[in-house]
């Protein structure tokens, strides 16, 4: 029994450390939210760290609740054995002074050699005596059935407390034990399992990142062809220009060239007016462009930004994971730590156990040995007194042969004869005083027998509030047990939410994706028929005039420009970039701290839950002396009964010898009132008024004694 509830106190501290390990885990997932959103202040305890979680708490009161039972175990234990030690003196006490009565007893009986003579009211003083064994055999028959009515009860509570814990609620609490053993199993391999698809997203996240990368640089350098062909071109313009300046040369072609030249200055004119035309309309497309590649590269930056932000998800899912595992490989050892000290308890328990039965077994033999010896004393002295008996019968038959002399010498030694008959009756006096110290003395064992027996009422009450008590422990912890179902429940339900969000995340961060991908398929596309536009159009500018490509030129200095420009841009976006992920790494780094700070918390309640494992050891050490105790008040009682009972067989067996001789007795004094009827007259007056006067004072002693009993009664009780 003791190892079945050594048992369910481990699954509890078990069920337990998995019920705060899981919120701790639930804690880490907050704290990493709440650097994201600093706007939830509905958990003040994540964002305050002197503010404790309830969880904890309420495993702080739980453990205080238990170091004071503890306490309270203690000083019952400290009372228990004060009471101990009074009840071994007192029993010490009493055996001193029955040995003294005894000795006192066997000296009267030793100094006054008893010598019976007739007496004419012995009747009465029969029935008196056997009223008084009668009293005394009530006394003891209702002590022995006091005594089986308690070691009943005793029995009948030891078979209730094994039907109640073989009963349907222990196996209540055992079946759910399992099956939050099963959840916390499945709850482990869906964690796993939801790692290892996010593992499996952040890589296929890392090959699009790459594929998008490599379709950036790749428009880079086409950008940087055309501007070099665009370069190319305005040079073989100015090589044509020069050349055609050195071919007109010759003076007599220069006024028709000049005629010619008015006429293209003319046309050129024209042109120059629809090239500036075309040129604004150029510079619109060309600021549409500059729009639509800012658009694209913020998307770029918000894509590259979503990216990253996955990828800091995946690490730190994965630490998250790595530290699940150290603490579930720290909980085992913890575990085996537990299980190791808890065996070493047991086995120690036992040991000490062993001990301490060894040690009663040997205190029970030394006081049986006593209790042989003080037999063995007891069968000596009835055999004196036996012998003292055989005196008496042969002095009784002297004194008959005596009697029968005086009867033949006369009436001149009468008086003699009266002294004779005056020492008998203080034989008798005598003989009935030592029977009155015995009955005194089946008194005060009768006395010694309640107030053993008031003691075990007293251990047996103590130990049905104790067993009340654990009655109580066993509804709280079944109260406890059923909060952490419900918590757990809660916690799947907020996991099954997470995942759900974590799902439209992904779905909207495919959408997305598809949306960037269809726009860079747009602007590559536009790109192309912009370049082909723009061939066509330096194709017919090349052969319009020189002044539209140094137009071109100061409009591709000014792209370059553009494009210094959007280069310390993207330096400046990076710079930035790179202090954010300085900032989230500082961010991370204080987490962290705060990881260990928990993880410190859970140690120390985790020496806290050991504490409690010791005090209910201890508690269950305290239980296991009751009940040795209460074994061995038990066995006292056997053994008190067992002296009641040769104490009984001695009295009857004296009652027996005691008829006899007052069968003789009536015999000699019929006898001797046949002889001498005036003469002992006078004498038998006197020793009525003497024997009545005896009789008196013996009902006092017996109603003093009832009265003393009956006030040591009370004063116990």
């Amino acid at each position: 029994m003791e190892t079945r509830e050594i048992s369910f106190l481990r699954d509890q501290v078990q069920r337990l450390n998995a019920e705060l390990a899981k919120y701790q885990r639930k804690y880490k997932t907050l704290s990493i939210d709440q650097s994201f959103n600093e706007k939830s202040t509905s958990t003040p305890w994540l964002a305050d760290q002197s503010i404790l979680s309830p969880l904890l708490e309420e495993y702080d009161q739980i453990i205080k609740t238990l170091q004071d039972e503890n306490t309270l175990f203690k000083n019952e234990h400290r009372e228990l054995k004060g009471k101990a030690e009074d009840l071994v003196e007192e029993n010490d006490r009493l055996v001193r002074e029955l040995k003294e009565t005894l000795q006192n007893q066997l000296s009267n009986n030793e100094l006054n050699h008893v010598t019976v003579d007739g007496q004419p009211d012995s009747d009465e003083l029969l029935i008196n005596l056997q009223q008084q064994l009668q009293l005394a055999i009530q006394e003891k028959d209702l002590a022995v059935e006091r005594w089986r009515a308690a070691s009943r009860e005793i029995d009948r509570l030891e078979r209730s407390l094994e039907l109640e814990k073989e009963s349907h609620q222990w196996r209540v609490v055992e079946e759910q034990a399992n099956q939050v053993k099963h959840q916390y199993h499945q709850t482990a391999s869906d964690f796993n399992t939801e790692i290892e698809t996010l593992q499996a997203e952040l890589r296929q996240t890392r090959a699009e990142l790459t594929s998008s990368s490599l379709q950036v640089t790749e428009l880079r350098r086409t950008v940087a062809e055309l501007q070099q062909q665009l370069a190319w071109k305005d040079q073989e313009t100015a090589d044509a220009i020069f050349k055609e300046g050195v071919s007109d040369g010759q003076t007599s072609k220069l006024k028709i060239a000049i005629d010619d030249l008015r006429q293209k200055l003319s046309v050129a004119t024209k042109k120059c007016e629809q090239l500036q035309q075309d040129k604004e309309i150029l510079e619109n497309r060309a600021g549409e462009l500059q729009k639509r590649l800012l658009c694209t590269d913020d998307k770029e930056h918000d894509a590259v930004m979503k990216v990253r932000d996955a990828i800091q998800m995946a690490e730190n899912a994965i630490l998250e994971k790595d530290q699940a595992e150290i603490l579930c490989g720290q909980k085992d050892e913890e575990l085996e730590q537990l299980q190791e000290v808890v065996n070493k308890l047991i086995n120690e328990a036992g040991v000490r156990t062993r001990q301490e039965v060894d040690l009663v077994r040997k205190q029970s033999n030394d006081r049986i040995s006593k209790l042989t010896e003080e037999l063995h004393r007891m069968e000596m002295d009835d055999a004196e007194k036996q012998s003292q008996l055989d005196r008496l019968i042969r002095e009784k038959r002297a004194v008959e042969s005596e009697l029968e002399k005086i009867y033949k010498e006369g009436v001149a030694q009468g008086s003699k004869e009266n002294m004779s008959y005056q020492d008998l009756n203080q034989r008798t006096i005598n003989a009935e005083r030592a029977k009155n110290d015995a009955e005194l003395k089946l008194d005060s064992l009768q006395t010694t027998l309640k107030r053993e027996k008031l003691n075990s009422e007293q251990l047996k009450s103590q130990m049905e509030v104790q067993f009340t008590q654990l009655k109580d422990r066993m509804v709280a912890m079944e109260t406890d047990l059923q909060t952490c179902n419900e918590e757990c429940l809660k916690y799947q339900d907020e996991i099954d939410e997470l995942k759900k969000k974590v799902q439209s995340a992904i779905q909207e961060k495919e959408s997305a994706q598809r949306k960037y991908y269809k726009e860079l398929a747009i602007i590559d596309q536009e790109k192309q028929m912009k370049i082909r536009d723009y061939e066509v159009k330096v194709q017919s500018t090349e052969d319009t005039n020189r002044h539209a490509m140094s137009e071109l030129r100061k409009i591709l200095t000014a792209q370059q420009r553009m494009a210094a420009r959007w280069k310390e841009e993207c330096q400046t976006i990076t710079k930035k970039f790179e202090t954010k992920i300085q900032d989230l790494r500082e961010d991370l780094n204080q987490k962290q701290k705060r990881n260990e700070e928990i993880t410190a918390l859970l140690r120390e309640s985790q020496e806290k839950t050991t504490d409690a494992g010791k005090t209910l050891a201890e508690a269950t050490r305290n239980i296991r002396r009751m009940e040795e105790r209460i074994r061995e008040s038990e066995m006292r009682a056997s053994d008190a009964t067992k002296k009641l009972a040769r104490l009984t067989v001695k009295y009857r067996q004296m009652e027996s010898e005691r008829q006899s001789l007052l069968q003789e007795l009536s015999r000699s004094q019929k006898e001797l009132s046949r002889s001498t009827k005036g003469a002992s007259f006078n004498n038998s007056v006197e020793f009525v008024s003497s024997h009545r006067s005896s009789n008196g004072h013996m009902n006092g002693v017996s109603k003093n004694n009832g009265q003393l009993g009956l006030e040591d009664l009370q004063s116990e009780r």
